[in-house]
């Protein structure tokens, strides 16, 4: 019995060597079939390891002891605030324009009526930032990322330089509506270059580091609007313009944009820049390649691939949709607030934008650790929390408040920068995903549309109460309507949103094949059965964590990660 055994051990012990020595001799020959088509004999051994790495992160065959152990750190957590922070943010600077500049005038006199600003605001601005999107495609496709901020920063000098010469009202309009578009235009490409360019276990903090740093730009802007003479106002918006230029003179070029027009020489030399070694450069190529042919196999019609996106865009509109209840009641704390002097608002006021910073700044360092779907969902939780409190409280304000009970309805605004810029930073993933420029222009437009359809409704909410501006809005009906929506949108998001943590912008792609009706089923599944099993203490026990196929396969495994 016992021969037996060690035989049928060692006839299977055979077959996986076998299979394994198969599997390696087809990924050499697809290796080389990838070097001949893009003439890269050179580079052959390099693309052959970069090849054998993709499909078992623990070869180290070949590989010198610096080699293991830059691949064994790639996967770790960066420290944001390291040396890293200026190689990864070459552009820092653009932030500084980003929310100020000169040409406020662009939405023209308003009165001191909040609601005639916020339908000036509605007519006008947002309609130039779309069309600074969409301006942003064809640039994006004709001169890469570098190209199209280049084209940016020199449309906006343009726009200063016009403010300098004529500084009349009547003509800083121009200078304005060039501002709008140019902010347009910096808002839809810088998030794809930061999630083409990062490395994976930064890329989420990273571009969440970049948007923080907006709060200098809000300060600047600020300063702007205290100056008096434009030309005094262009001057220092110029020369960080050209400062913005200067820094993606010396950073390198998205090495995606090189891989779409076929440049993979190029692209190689550009992910050799920014990376440790060569065999993850190698590695991260034929990565591109791999998932692309691998797509082009599956791909049978050009049906199965627009499904896919479809897919994509309906889960990242529901993630942006799911601001919208925040959004309406943000929107009417600002209206209300700007009824009243400064002295009543003012410190509560401060405290909730101080609060948000900080709230921001751990979502930098949690971000890569907790995943996109933990924060987002922490992140609305706390939304609902804050309007079951205002439910709970809203009699107070029938008949008065005091500045400090202000903060209580403020608290709605509590989370809004950092969920907003987590949208963002899915948006960009899922648009560099799929190689399209145009996806990521289609999603800010969404939520321009998003942003606009709750300014008009919480204006149409005020006009509605004949201008008489008290906190019984926020009386306990209108508020449970909105938690009700908020919660069915965290539902939403709950089954919906796929976990992008840790995983390449090729694996972004693939995770979407799974369809949307089996992904809901399977989570409204395994989440049921968690609560039951949880809830009870006699029948509580340590369940394993489940992951989807990362492949799309329709097969659904046990294994150590997230619920992707």
């Amino acid at each position: 019995m016992e021969s037996s055994s060690e035989i049928s051990d060692t006839s299977h012990e055979r077959s996986l060597q076998a299979w394994s020595d198969l599997r390696r001799h087809q990924i050499l020959l697809d290796a080389d079939e990838f070097v001949t088509k893009y003439d890269l004999d050179d580079l052959r051994n390099e693309i052959r390891t970069g090849a054998l790495l993709l499909e078992d992160p623990d070869h180290v065959e070949g590989l010198t002891e610096a080699d293991v152990s830059a691949l064994a750190q790639e996967k770790r957590p960066i420290p944001i605030f390291s040396r890293n922070l200026i190689k990864e943010l070459p552009g820092f600077a653009e932030t500084l324009l980003s929310v100020s500049g000169p040409g406020p005038d662009l939405r023209g006199n308003t009165l001191n009526n909040p609601l005639m600003r916020f339908d000036t605001f509605v007519r006008f601005e947002p309609a130039y930032w779309v069309l600074g999107y969409w301006c942003a495609v064809p640039l994006l496709r004709s001169f890469g990322r570098r190209g199209a901020i280049y084209a940016t920063v020199g449309l906006r000098l343009a726009g200063l330089l016009y403010a300098m010469i004529f500084p009349k009202l009547s003509s800083n309009g121009v200078s304005g509506a060039l501002y709008a578009i140019t902010k347009g235009m910096f808002l839809c490409i810088m998030p794809m270059y930061f999630a083409e360019t990062s490395p994976i276990p930064a890329r989420g903090s990273i571009l969440l580091t970049w948007k923080l740093t907006q709060g200098l730009g809000a300060a600047f802007g600020l300063w702007i609007a205290v100056l008096a003479s434009p030309v005094a106002a262009s001057l220092p918006a110029a020369f960080l313009l050209l400062g913005v230029g200067v820094c993606f003179w010396t950073a390198p070029e998205s090495p995606y944009w090189h891989f779409y027009r076929g440049e993979m020489r190029q692209a190689y030399k550009v992910l050799l820049k920014r990376r440790q070694i060569a065999a993850q450069a190698s590695r991260d190529l034929y990565r591109m390649y791999s998932f692309r042919t691998y797509d082009r196999r599956l791909s049978t019609s050009a049906r199965r691939t627009k499904r896919y996106l479809l897919q994509a865009l309906v889960i990242t509109t529901t993630l942006a949709l799911s601001w919208t209840v925040p959004g309406i009641s943000g929107t009417l704390v600002f209206i209300l607030i700007t009824r009243m002097p400064p002295s009543e608002w003012g410190v509560s006021t401060g405290v909730i934008m101080l609060l948000s910073m900080v709230v921001s700044a751990i979502m930098v360092h949690l971000v890569e650790r907790i995943g996109r779907r933990r924060s987002v969902l922490m992140l609305m939780a706390i939304m609902a929390l804050a309007l079951v409190v205002n439910i709970l409280t809203a009699h107070q304000y029938l008949g008065g408040f005091s500045r400090w009970d202000l903060g209580i309805p403020q608290t709605v605004m509590l989370p809004y920068g950092a969920l907003f810029i987590l949208i963002e930073l899915y948006a960009a993933e899922v648009a560099c995903s799929f190689g399209s420029d145009a996806i990521m222009a289609v999603i800010m437009t969404i939520c321009t549309l998003r942003d606009i359809s709750a300014v008009y409704l919480a204006t149409m909410i005020v006009e509605m109460k004949s201008y008489r501006v008290r906190w019984n809005f926020f009386a306990a009906a209108p508020l449970s309507l909105f938690l009700a929506v908020h919660l069915i949108f965290i539902f939403l998001v709950c089954v919906l949103l796929i976990e992008t943590k840790g995983r390449s912008l090729e694996e972004v792609r693939v995770a979407f094949d799974f369809p949307i009706a089996n992904r809901v089923a399977y989570r409204v599944r395994l989440y049921s059965s968690y609560i039951t099993r949880r809830v009870s203490s006699s029948r509580r026990q340590d369940l394993e964590p489940f992951e989807e196929s990362e492949y799309g396969n329709g097969v659904i495994r046990l294994q150590e990660g997230n619920i992707g």
